[in-house]
């Protein structure tokens, strides 16, 4: 079944980040089929906004609670960058509690199927991560990075032959549908024994060869169960001789020129480690430039 992205949250926090997560909002809206956005801002409370880099106006009105004040600042900015997106409902709120429990609160109640959320090399100081995101979201997130808003035409989605990279797939090739100009390559971090890590009697290259042909051999049946084949969605191989998944992701996407990586939210096993679980939390957590769309 192909992801849903019907009912999309955007959680704002006043800062410079606000206009990049709009912007990104707006711009893929039409292409994953938005049907209706809650911009969501939670304060600790509503005596002072208390946000270190806040866009709110310095000087508050001494007549108008801050919490409408804000609302009517966040409004006007939806305003300006979603104009009247045709068959889009938008919804502002400004809410008092703890930020990241009143987040999850509002993903469950709203039914969301897309969180949209900002992804900063410094937090501050809400408790709001990107990895605690990543973890305890039970619905896709799209991670937008804590710089200029990425050309994320060119789309790379790392695979491990599971269902859930599965999703992530049909994710991009959803996006690619809608936009035909899209680049998109899938990736797959192959795990083989290090040549010197068996006794000398075994021939190591000669299973290391035999697991390459396996992993290109399940790969073509993963994209034959989708429908592709490696002329419709190339795919790259890579081994992990760094011992780790994750920095490979992103110096493939780097390399590549990605702007969107596209990620399923677990793998086969956390056990094995194949791509995802804690190897997205490490991607989503990195310093990678690129935006980042986990789905579930």
């Amino acid at each position: 079944m192909k992801p849903v992205f019907d009912r999309v949250l955007v959680a704002l926090d006043l800062s410079y980040m606000d206009s990049r997560l709009l912007q990104m909002t707006a711009d893929m809206a039409p292409v994953l089929g938005m049907k209706k956005i809650y911009f969501l801002h939670v304060m600790p409370e509503f005596f002072f906004p208390g946000i270190p880099e806040t866009s709110l106006p310095v000087h508050l009105e001494d007549t108008l609670p801050v919490d409408e004040q804000a609302k009517e600042h966040l409004k006007a900015q939806v305003a300006q960058v979603f104009g009247a997106q045709r068959g889009l409902e938008t919804e502002v709120e400004v809410v008092e509690g703890y930020p990241f429990q009143t987040l999850l609160h509002w993903l469950d109640v709203k039914h969301i199927d897309l969180l949209v959320a900002g992804r900063k090399a410094v937090e501050a100081g809400s408790g709001i991560t990107a990895r605690r995101l990543a973890r305890h979201s039970r619905c896709h997130v799209l991670f937008v990075p804590d710089q200029e808003t990425p050309d994320w035409h060119r789309i790379l989605a790392p695979i491990d032959f599971s269902q859930h990279s599965a999703r992530a797939v049909e994710a991009a090739l959803q996006i690619r549908q809608a936009r035909p100009a899209t680049a998109l390559r899938a990736l797959y971090v192959m795990n083989l024994p290090l040549s010197d890590y068996y006794m000398r009697k075994f021939d190591t290259e000669a299973l290391r060869h035999v697991l390459r042909e396996a992993a290109h051999q399940t790969c073509d049946d993963f994209l034959e169960d989708l429908g592709l084949t490696t002329e419709s969605m190339p795919v790259d191989f890579v081994e992990n001789v760094e011992g780790s998944i994750s920095r490979h992701i992103e110096a493939q996407a780097t390399a590549w020129g990605s702007g969107l990586l596209v990620l399923g939210a677990q793998g086969h096993s956390a056990a094995a480690q194949l791509l995802y679980g804690s190897v997205t939390e490490r991607v989503v957590d990195g310093a990678a430039p690129q935006a980042i769309l986990v789905v579930r």
